[in-house]
């Protein structure tokens, strides 16, 4: 045990005060007459004695209080080397936080400042013999390893934040691993940064790791002060891309992540290095809101661009990159039941004079049985099947993966068709059953009629050429035979077309990243009088072009702190991805459906649009941090430190908002290089004035004269 203010020991001078008191004796038995002298005499030897004992116990009490007292002002502590190794070199972990976050200025300073500050308090208040491992979470790993404290001083110096991806879970095992390979001594880890959920949340996540630590954390937790702070969620079409120089919708979601409501913010979208809309709004904390922009893709290929927010607490993190592409044509499989391959195909007349006119789709054929029995879907967008009488068990586990990748899938019934088929098929898409029939087919007797048509889904929309407002009317074909629908509670399906009944006609189910549309009314004239409509042709054609069109698929981005895994229709031996003068060179390999399956670590990235290119073919590739970046909100100590403790050993916090960053710096040097010992002197001197106040008090001798 050692002395911060040794200079105060000199206050053990006091002890003499009661000392003196004791010898020199102010106090002398009163006289008190008694009839009887051997009596008194012997009242007077034993009165004597427990007087002395008690001067003899209220000196002692006296002068261990004042020497208590004495070494209190002194401030005992013990070193921290002599509980973690006994007095042998300690390896310190510091698993320092450098996400973009951290760079957002608060009271006391840049957060990342402030970890600099504690990380080198750390260091400077260690013994030269001391180690220290120098880890962090985000990007790439700056030096690993082993460091004196020299060494782990220019490593902080060169460690920066910024916008990287994390690699928090990666580095946490890390750092595990390295003090638990350590053999020289004692070992202790901090953890420095914010006091966000989302690194918790990854600590609560290894509850069901195979590895298990059982060294105590030590989590500083910086950050302190309430923000607002907008960041975007997700962009995304949301009507079929069709085209060059076809307009669609791109959906922005944008969430306030802090814990302050954002007022008069505003939300840009650019494309192509072109302003194409802007929103003025207002953000509670904790909700997202979504707004839509009209673009206009000039051309086929990667239509690129950003969307930019203004007007939030923290501003590094407001721009978001986006990449749709877009195709000039999309591939579409019409799938004929063998049975019906000589019967005159309404769909495909549809589809093949479409072809002709708009080029926007490419035809190709096959037979039921051919599909199933080569199931290769690879450059397909969309299956059409048109009358299936039944649909293979195993092809309908292919279509079920088609469709979960990103494509789309349009189903025409059978007056033939087996419902227990059907029904297996349509399970296997959360779509709902088929309950049964209305009607005869081919009976040309009506049993309702096409019900009430308004815009507002991608398929229906300008085929009508109508006003704002304005009720669409036309003739509505009679319905001789349909199949009856039942969604099965199912809320995800969404119903574009009616019968006057309310029994659903065209289903479009979202499954995957792709959809499935469901046509409950076959395309032969048996069906229906629609293939006679005027809107039969656009209705089969648009529902196609629809599914092919599917956006998700479309989207081409990257999560930074992940590694790239990406499969492109490419063929060059040699891909590069470049971006800001940088290029990388991806693993590659080719796929058994002909594409190149590209993996790059992607450590280094930082956000933007990046040029993947094999020589002939160039992609344009959309980077983005992940959104849990941008998440502030800092839970409180106690709620943080039993997430801590419930899936790690034990854990400490230190929170800078409760003390101060001077104050939790000697906190956590104190803590962790040594204890204070002051206040439990104080203590112990309190509890035995008090035992001298109760013996001066209670315990009395008689008087003599």
């Amino acid at each position: 045990m050692t002395f911060l203010a040794p200079l105060f020991l000199a206050a053990l001078i006091a002890i003499a005060v009661p000392v003196i008191i004791h010898l020199i004796n102010f106090r002398r038995p009163r006289k008190v007459a008694f009839s009887t002298l051997s009596f008194f005499r012997e009242l007077q030897q034993s009165t004597m004695k427990r007087l002395k004992l008690k001067r003899w116990l209220l000196l002692l009490l006296r002068s261990t209080a004042i020497i208590l007292l004495a070494l209190a002002l002194a401030r005992p502590y013990l070193p921290g080397g002599i509980g973690l190794a006994g007095g042998g070199p300690v390896l310190y972990g510091l698993l320092i936080e450098n996400s973009l976050g951290m760079t957002r200025v608060e009271s006391d300073g840049p957060l990342f400042d402030q970890a600099r500050i504690v990380a080198t308090g750390i260091i400077d208040n260690a013994r030269e013999q001391d180690r220290f491992l120098i880890y962090n979470t985000h990007g790439e790993l700056l030096r690993g390893g082993v460091l004196t404290p020299a060494q782990a001083r220019n490593t902080l110096d060169d460690l920066q934040a910024g916008a990287y991806g994390t690699q928090f879970e990666t580095r946490y095992h890390s750092v595990l691993n390295a003090l638990d390979e350590w053999g020289g001594g004692g070992k202790a880890l901090y953890w420095i940064g914010s006091g966000s959920p989302a690194a918790a949340k990854v600590i609560s996540d290894l509850e069901n790791s195979d590895a298990i630590y059982t060294l105590p954390i030590n989590k500083v937790v910086l950050s302190h002060e309430r923000i607002s702070n907008a960041v975007v969620r997700t962009v995304r079409p949301v009507s079929a891309v069709s085209g060059p120089g076809v307009p669609f919708e791109l959906e922005v979601t944008v969430e306030n992540t802090g814990q302050r409501d954002v007022f008069n913010y505003f939300v840009s979208l650019e494309a192509e290095g072109r302003l194409v809309g802007q929103y003025q709004s207002n953000l509670q904390a904790g909700v997202s809101q979504s707004y839509l922009f009209e673009v206009i893709p000039p051309s086929s290929g990667d239509f690129t661009g950003r969307v930019l927010l203004e007007g939030d607490g923290f501003s590094a993190d407001n721009t978001h990159y986006f990449s749709v592409n877009i195709p000039q044509s999309r591939t579409l499989l019409l799938v004929q039941d063998d049975l019906n391959t000589r019967q005159t195909s309404y769909v495909q007349s549809v589809l093949r004079a479409g072809e002709g006119l708009r080029a926007q789709l490419v035809i190709r054929t096959t037979t039921l049985s051919e599909l199933a029995a080569q199931p290769d879907l690879s450059g397909i967008h969309a299956v059409v099947l048109d009358g299936p009488v039944q649909i293979p068990d195993g092809l309908q586990e292919e279509l079920q993966r088609f469709v979960q990748a990103g494509n789309g899938l349009v189903f025409y019934p059978s007056e033939r068709g087996s419902v227990t088929s059907y029904n297996r098929f349509l399970s296997r898409f959360n779509a709902g059953q088929i309950a049964g029939f209305l009607g005869d087919y081919g009976s040309f007797q009506a049993v309702t009629r096409l019900g009430t048509v308004s815009q507002g889904h991608p398929v229906l929309d300008n085929i009508f050429q109508i006003s704002e407002n304005e009720e669409i009317r036309f003739t509505r074909p009679s319905i001789y035979h349909y199949l009856r629908y039942r969604s099965g509670g199912n809320d995800s399906g969404l119903t574009i077309l009616r019968s006057e009944l309310g029994d659903p006609l065209l289903i479009e189910q979202r499954f995957g990243n792709g959809r499935v549309m469901i046509n409950l009314l076959g395309a032969s004239p048996g069906w229906s009088a629609m293939p006679g409509s005027p809107l039969f042709a656009p209705l089969a054609y648009r529902t196609a072009l629809y599914a092919a069109s599917v956006p998700t698929g479309s989207m081409l981005s990257h999560t930074l702190g992940e590694t790239l895994h990406m499969e492109l229709p490419m063929q060059g031996n040699t891909v590069e991805i470049s971006f800001d003068g940088m290029n990388f060179l991806p693993e590659t390999r080719v796929t058994g459906a002909g594409f190149l399956r590209l993996t790059y670590p992607a450590i280094e990235w930082s956000p933007g649009i990046y040029t993947i290119h094999d020589g002939s073919i160039s992609r344009k590739l959309a980077v983005n941090l992940n959104i849990s970046e941008s998440d502030f909100r800092s839970l409180p100590t106690g709620e943080l430190e039993n997430m801590l403790i419930n899936h790690v050993n034990t854990s400490t916090v230190f929170n800078v908002g409760e003390r101060g960053l001077d104050q939790l710096q000697s906190r956590i040097e104190s803590a962790g290089f040594g204890s204070e010992l002051w206040n439990w002197f104080i203590l112990l001197a309190l509890l035995i004035l008090t035992a001298e106040t109760i013996l001066a008090r209670w315990y009395k001798a008689e008087t003599i004269t």
